[in-house]
């Protein structure tokens, strides 16, 4: 990108911090940068229209960890590591929600669960035989039990007869925001261009894989909200 003079005295004179992406993490830097250095200048640059980083394709779980994934990082560190870590994505998912608010965010506890598939026998008989130690483990975090067998009560397919409820996971829209000002087609493009230069599909052709992706991230989004 080739910027003017007046581009740059605008936006890239006189940065005090530079950010690169402005995902979550990227933004609440900026955020408690500035209540820290309220006086100083920030700059956050992202290389996309769009955002396209994890904090948009986490399929809208507000999680810690499912038990698999806990077990596999205790195969690297040591039980007080991982009751460390547990403790700070806790505290993290809690800021989140204090700062932003469940509503703005479209926080719901509704309770993860982890399934395995009928040839997993290794994987799956090791979250069992390990899931009354790794709910020790986690007491001093919640204070109760966290991962429960339960049955397949939604029919899935091929899968194993018990599923593994985290009733501590909920679920989060990265989307969702005020109801009555939500973005539209307009905020991307403020101005409406002339009939004539509004092609359709028959001169310009379409470009198939948007259209599915669209598509998935709507019916993903219509599908939190029912």
């Amino acid at each position: 990108m080739r910027l003017s003079y007046w581009e740059y005295k605008q936006w890239l004179n006189n940065i005090d911090f530079t950010i690169v992406g402005s995902g979550i993490v990227g933004l609440c830097t900026a955020m408690f940068l500035k209540q820290r250095f309220p006086k100083k200048n920030i700059i956050i640059l992202e290389k996309g229209i769009f955002p396209q980083g994890a904090s948009t394709k986490n399929a809208g779980f507000a999680c810690f960890g499912s038990i698999s994934e806990i077990l596999n990082d205790l195969d690297s560190h040591d039980s007080s590591e991982i009751l460390e870590l547990v403790q700070e994505r806790v505290n993290g998912l809690n800021l989140l929600r204090s700062i932003v608010g469940d509503l703005n965010i479209g926080f719901n506890l509704y309770g993860g669960y982890e399934i395995f598939l009928e040839k997993n026998d290794t994987l799956y008989n090791r979250c069992l035989d390990k899931k009354d130690q790794i709910n020790k483990l986690l007491y001093p975090v919640f204070k109760q039990e966290i991962y429960h067998d339960v049955k397949n009560k939604f029919k899935f397919l091929n899968i194993k007869e018990k599923l593994i409820l985290n009733k501590f996971e909920g679920q989060i829209s990265t989307w969702k925001n005020d109801p009555s000002n939500l973005p539209c087609f307009r905020c991307l493009f403020p101005k409406k261009p002339n009939d004539i230069d509004i092609q359709n599909c028959s001169n310009t052709g379409v470009l198939g894989s948007v259209g599915g992706f669209l598509g998935s991230l709507q019916a993903t989004e219509v599908i939190k909200e029912i």
